[in-house]
């Protein structure tokens, strides 16, 4: 499994925010790209900051240009 971690000190998510539910592109373009074009899963997490995780299945791309 590939686990990748971002995060940063900032304001983070506010209270009662959801990144699935949200009508910006930003979000809608990282969730659908983790979770159906790389088939790997995403989590977002509250608290101090923003942080993400994205969880792939290694070696489960063929090459590609």
């Amino acid at each position: 499994m590939i686990k990748l971690h971002y995060s940063d000190d900032g304001a983070g998510l506010a209270a009662g925010f959801d990144p699935r539910e949200q009508s910006g592109l930003g979000l809608k373009t990282i969730i659908a790209l983790a979770e159906h074009q790389l088939q790997g899963s995403i989590e977002f997490s509250a608290g101090a900051g923003f942080g993400c995780t994205l969880k792939l299945a290694a070696g489960n791309y063929k090459p590609r240009v």
